[in-house]
């Protein structure tokens, strides 16, 4: 999500989102995608990474026109599945870009389709993603959130036999989640078979810039979820919280595109700190990006023999800020 931060107090963090998942309306009371039945949503798309090529893309704007579920003759709700649609089928602002499918009949939750790939032409001319054992699928692969945020089925929608305590929260699949007007929609490359492995969503909640030091000062924060152990697979998700010193000490950062390093500096209750030196020359309007960092892990392919693959440690993360 891109947050617009403002001159911030001494605590420097903005009001932010700090949950990491939320309850839907119930099926039949989804709300309208807008008043006019069309809108624009943002779309973040965040890659694993094959060599030396991932997909970074984020707040794309997509032009979207609701369907008209009810066949009443006016346009209504938006899921997420659909918007995703969209942008693959903008080919005159985003020729660039494609999503690869996979359909399956046997998800926990009754969905049907899962996205397996993206393409970015201008990273590679191969989709990034890839092809796992059906056991993992889900575990290892593309998430997505919406406003930063894990839509969860409301419990009218839960699945017979669904047992919070034992599965976890009930998450709301592409084509179960709806998506309003003005939301950010991020699909990024998650492993969350293990705690342990669980990649890191990162989110940018504030700034504050110290013009007699050149310092940038960033608010960030983080969000995991992963899968306990068979049989029953249960999902945690991890609310946003400081990031740790000794695990994260630096990122890498882009500042209106230049790269530059991140140093930990503090954490409060609710946030980390870190400091950007040599940062001059602003504008009226600036960019920061948090660039993910990635390593090797280890699964199993479709064809259930071993595979290597480069997932995010921790996502990136935009923001935009005035001069």
């Amino acid at each position: 999500m891109m947050l617009v931060f403002a001159l911030a107090a001494p605590a420097m963090a903005t009001a932010g989102v700090y949950t990491a998942s939320y309850e839907q309306n119930a099926s039949g009371s989804y709300p309208d995608f807008s008043s006019t039945g069309s809108g624009t949503i943002y779309l973040t798309i965040m890659s694993n990474k094959v060599g030396n090529n991932y997909i970074a893309r984020y707040n794309l704007p997509i032009s979207i026109t609701a369907e008209d579920h009810d066949e009443d003759g006016n346009p209504d709700y938006c899921t997420a599945y659909e918007a995703l649609l969209a942008a693959d089928a903008d080919n005159t602002n985003y020729p660039e870009l494609s999503l690869r499918w996979g359909y399956y009949n046997n998800l926990p939750t009754g969905a049907s389709y899962a996205l397996t790939g993206v393409k970015d032409t201008t990273v590679s001319s191969d989709y990034l993603g890839i092809s796992l054992d059906p056991i993992e699928l889900g575990k290892i692969g593309y998430m997505f959130r919406i406003d930063d945020e894990f839509p969860i089925l409301n419990s009218t929608n839960w699945p017979n036999n669904w047992s919070e305590s034992t599965y976890g929260p009930c998450g709301a699949a592409l084509e179960q989640a709806y998506i309003t007007d003005g939301q950010y929609l991020t699909v990024y490359f998650a492993d969350a078979k293990a705690q342990s492995e669980a990649t890191n969503y990162l989110k940018i909640d504030g700034y504050q810039y110290l013009s007699s030091y050149n310092y940038l000062m960033l608010c960030v924060t983080g969000s995991t979820s992963y899968y306990g152990p068979a049989y029953t697979y249960k999902w945690y998700i991890n609310d946003f919280a400081p990031l740790s010193s000794s695990a994260i000490p630096t990122l890498s950062v882009k500042v209106n595109g230049t790269t530059k390093t991140a140093y930990y500096y503090t954490a409060t209750q609710e946030y980390s700190v870190y400091i950007v030196t040599n940062v001059a020359n602003l504008l009226s309007e600036n960019t920061v990006e948090i660039v993910p960092d990635f390593t090797t892990r280890y699964g199993k392919d479709s064809s259930n023999n071993p595979i290597a693959y480069q997932a995010m440690i921790y996502t990136g993360a935009y923001g935009v800020f005035p001069g």
